[in-house]
């Protein structure tokens, strides 16, 4: 567990300012949770049992305007066991064991400021850099971004842009860790490096300049914090590994995943969970997109 003094640092944005980051510094307050899901979400569309899968790419080049590309990493399907609290928020006697029943795609890094600018001809961050983190976006601006690569008809046919679950994103964050990797021993594997409180110099850093998990992901742990599609709930047991969702107007606060440049990197842990109102903007959190099947 991580010690109260330096929990509550991180709640309140307690994290080293630079000259830089006080002007857009965001007051905000979030908590520390573990895993739940949207309460009243859409299930996915089955796919047709008629249709066989198209063979998949291990990796998707995504063409965004202005010449900007999107890099789309694929998940592969499996099964994962998430560690989760009741509804009275004590951990669970038993561990959530979890089916991914189709491949999907992640991007390989936190959205850029470049990829966000060429997309929604607008540039919120903080610290600028074209290869920076966009960050200062809302859950419903990381929402409007997914829906405009839809709208630009930029996903495959039968699948489309959200952001990940939070299922999925610990599970791509933990190497898509499944049956026959844990019997390997890879589940016990320390995180990969990252941007943490001790070595960010008090600010976020160019995407992919720390080295990728296995699957050849960058960032999952530090730099910027990242929006998830779900809302916060207490009962971890009731999380799913795959859904869809709308945007909607609901103040049910988000989850957000993977800790910040502003914490320390037991806070950067995959299994760590935060929630924050869906209209809060900060400069710690970003996100990067999910590509998944209709």
């Amino acid at each position: 567990m991580v010690a109260d003094e330096e929990a509550g640092k991180f709640f309140h944005g307690g994290a080293p300012q630079t000259s830089r980051s006080r002007g857009c510094r965001a007051v905000f307050i979030f908590t520390l949770l573990l895993p739940f899901i949207c309460s009243g979400a859409e299930p996915r569309k089955p796919q047709s049992p008629t249709t066989p899968p198209p063979a998949l790419k291990q990796r998707l080049n995504v063409k965004l305007p202005g010449r900007n590309i999107l890099t789309l990493v694929r998940i592969p399907k499996g099964k994962f066991s998430m560690s989760v609290t009741d509804d009275k928020g004590n951990v669970a006697d038993k561990e959530l064991e979890l089916v991914f029943k189709q491949d999907f795609y992640l991007s390989s890094t936190e959205i850029t400021q470049e990829q966000y600018q060429a997309v929604m001809k607008e540039n919120p961050a903080c610290f600028k850099g074209k290869k920076m983190p966009v960050e200062r976006v809302s859950w419903h601006d990381a929402m409007r971004f997914c829906r405009r690569l839809n709208e630009l008809n930029l996903a495959p046919p039968d699948w489309c842009f959200t952001l990940p679950t939070e299922a999925q994103w610990e599970y791509a964050a933990a190497e898509g860790i499944n049956h026959w990797d844990a019997e390997n021993g890879d589940k016990t594997e320390a995180p990969p490096p990252g941007w943490y409180k001790k070595n960010s110099g008090g600010k976020p850093h160019p995407v992919g300049t720390q080295r990728p998990n296995k699957l050849g992901l960058y960032d999952m742990c530090g730099n910027v914090c990242e929006w998830c599609l779900d809302d916060y709930i207490r009962d971890g047991r009731k999380i799913r590994a795959e859904y869809r969702r709308g945007e909607d107007s609901r103040t049910t606060y988000r989850v957000f995943r993977g800790g910040s440049w502003g914490v320390s990197e037991e806070l950067c842990q995959p299994e760590k969970r935060f929630g924050a109102p869906p209209l809060m903007r900060s400069n710690f959190i970003g996100f990067r997109v999910a590509l998944v099947r209709m």
